[in-house]
Order: C-alpha cells, then structure tokens, then sequence
C-alpha cells in the first residue's frame, strides 16, 4: 500500500511502477529465507559430525563427562547446545547415557597467552568439577531421572572442535549437505567426518 501512495505521488504517469518495488521485496524475502534454511541445514551437519566423533571419543576413552568446546560457529543460527541435548546426541542409540557432555565456552571463556614464538595463542580453560558439582549438573538439567546411568565418578575428557576441510560459506554447505543427503547418501559420512577437526585430551578424572 505504501508503494502504490509513492508511486501516485512522485511516479503518476507509471502507475504499476509499484510493482518492481513489490517484486524486490519478494525478491529479498525469499531469498533471506533460503539462506537462513540453508545456514541451518549446515549447522545440522555439523552438529551431527560432532556426535559421531563425540561417540567415538566417548567409546575410546569411556569417559564420565566430556567438556566440549565448540570453535566451529554458523552465523545467525544456534551458538549454544545445553548439556541434556550434547548429552542425548552423544549417547547414540546405544541406550540411555552413560556420560555427561558439557559444553564449557559460555562458562569459562579463552585466556590469551604468549607462545614459544612471541605470538599470541589461545589458552584453553577446563571447569573442575568433582562428584557433588556434577551431580548438581545434571540435577540442574531438570531431567536426571533420564541421567541416572552416567557415574558420578571416573575418566573426564577435553573434546575441542575447529572447522575441518569443508569450511566453506554456511549456505554453501548446507547446499552441498541436501544435494548428497538426497542424491549421494553413500557419500555423506565421507563429507560429515570432513567437516570437523576434532581433538580429545585427557582431564583429571572425577572423584
């Protein structure tokens, strides 16, 4: 309605003028909404990458709690998983949870450092936790009757995440994620285990 009052009033002999500037918004709308679904679609993909290596990691190091941190960000889509979801994902379908994943960026940021060469280089926090302080953790996820197989006690890990080979703009990922899902899917976990660089270091254990 706004463009049909300018266009009577500075465009009158162009009376449709007022559909280019309705066509534009479409335009623009649709394609904002395109890119944000495909921004998604990679943050997706890339959540799953993490769980697979997350199990894995879980599996070599039968870990108690793993304190996450994720450095690999999709623009303008979620920054942050709660520990029940990390929880859950990280379990597979193996049954119900037997570790704790934590996700530890918002509670303890990166320190800076000066390395061997002079330069600055990112120091890594870990949240010490023992038993009563992992109990309260999961009593606070407001779910530990589904948590009740994870011990509060035992091996802990570090588990940091950075952008793998595939770290390209989020809407062209999550382009390239569809395409396979729909016509490559034998493909897919090539280019899921792709996305990822993942590292595991041990943490003092829970006591």
């Amino acid at each position: 309605g706004l463009l049909i009052v300018v266009n009577r009033w500075w465009l009158s002999q162009y009376p449709t003028a007022w559909l280019a500037g309705v066509a534009a918004i479409v335009t623009l709308s649709v394609g904002g909404c395109l890119h944000n679904y495909l921004a998604y679609q990679a943050l997706g993909a890339k959540q799953w990458s993490i769980r697979g290596r997350l199990i894995e990691m879980i599996h070599d190091s039968d870990a108690a709690v793993v304190q996450l941190r994720d450095y690999y960000r999709i623009p303008r889509t979620i920054p942050y998983y709660p520990p029940i979801i990390w929880t859950f994902l990280a379990s597979g379908t193996s049954g119900p949870p037997k570790s704790f994943v934590i996700e530890t960026a918002l509670l303890a940021p990166d320190g800076v450092d000066q390395g061997p060469d002079g330069q600055p280089r990112r120091v890594i926090p870990t949240i010490p936790l023992r038993s009563e302080g992992l109990d309260e953790a999961i009593i606070g996820t407001t779910m530990p009757y589904a948590l009740e197989q994870v011990p509060r006690v035992g091996p802990q890990i570090m588990v940091t995440i950075e952008p793998g080979s595939e770290s390209v703009k989020a809407s062209d990922l999550g382009l390239r994620y569809l395409i396979l899902s729909w016509l490559a899917p034998d493909r897919l976990p090539d280019f899921l285990r792709g996305l990822i660089k993942a590292e595991s270091r041990s943490l003092p254990p829970i006591q």
